[in-house]
């Protein structure tokens, strides 16, 4: 089965700068607070169909990702033998940065174990 599910090439190219791939990571850390605000809003709204669409947004935010971390957990653990799995091979950390700044998380959480 392939690993990316269908997408064109989920890992940023390699001749990026790390300006362009902090630049990506800035992003998806603004969008985090613009789809909060949103969904709040939503939430608060008088139209019942208007806070049951952001509870849905809300579920299918989650559940994407969800699937990204299954994703990397899983390519990781096929792509390692067993006694190097501590260790990230060197196209994750890019994909680790990207949910974490999509999760608003920091190290303490992003370092903290989970079971999907």
């Amino acid at each position: 089965m392939p690993e990316n599910h269908g997408r064109s090439n989920p890992f940023l190219p390699h001749h990026w700068s790390c300006h362009v791939k902090s630049a990506l990571l800035h992003i998806i850390s603004l969008a985090r607070p613009a789809c909060v605000h949103t969904w709040a809003w939503a939430a608060g709204s008088l139209d019942p169909r208007t806070r049951l669409a952001a509870q849905l947004q809300q579920a299918q935010a989650k559940v994407a990702l969800l699937r990204e971390e299954r994703r990397i957990k899983d390519a990781r653990m096929a792509a390692i033998p067993p006694h190097w799995r501590p260790h990230y091979p060197p196209t994750k950390p890019m994909a680790i940065m990207e949910l974490k700044a999509a999760r608003g998380w920091n190290q303490v959480q992003a370092a903290k174990p989970r079971r999907v």
